[in-house]
């Protein structure tokens, strides 16, 4: 995402936060404020926002092993 690979961390989630707020069920968003806390360094905060990714990912096997994988490569 172009505004984690400018390190434009604030920026990027103040974008995620109002994805979340037209669409509570955007999992992307929550995937992508997980990663947003890992950048900031804040780990455990981040799980939060994985679980919930996780939850609303539970029916797409494909981007399930994604979220996986990431959960797998941040430990």
């Amino acid at each position: 995402d172009a505004c984690l690979k400018l390190a434009q961390i604030d920026e990027a989630e103040i974008s995620y936060r109002e994805a979340l707020s037209i669409d509570p069920g955007n999992a992307l968003a929550y995937f992508r404020l997980a990663q947003v806390r890992i950048g900031q360094n804040r780990l455990k905060d981040s799980l939060d926002y994985i679980e919930k990714a996780m939850e609303l990912e539970s029916g797409d096997q494909t981007r399930f092993s994604k979220i996986c994988s990431f959960i797998s490569w941040s430990k």
